[in-house]
């Protein structure tokens, strides 16, 4: 009982420093689930860049050759439509 009550007696502590360590450095070193899946994209992207390169250049190329095509059938379809209008002018 002296013991208890005397100044030499420590308090219990709820969680000692060597675990608190122990915790911090669990959390620094956890490998989260975004960081993996980072990781994983960027090796695909390391292994098989030239065919990501051809695809993005075929891709890009197709979008061109549409983009020209939707332009072309816009002027023909306005000299169509000019055609029309003169040809219901002149029967009139």
């Amino acid at each position: 009982m002296s013991r208890f009550l005397s100044e030499s007696y420590d308090k219990p502590k709820l969680i000692e420093q060597k675990l608190i360590k122990k915790i911090i450095n669990n959390q620094n070193n956890e490998i989260t689930f975004e960081t993996i899946i980072k990781n994983s994209l960027v090796d695909i992207i390391k292994k098989y860049y030239k065919i990501i390169l051809i695809i993005l250049f075929i891709i890009g190329c197709l979008y061109w050759r549409y983009i020209e095509i939707k332009k072309r059938r816009e002027i023909i379809n306005n000299y169509y439509e000019e055609d029309s209008e003169d040809i219901s002018s002149e029967e009139n």
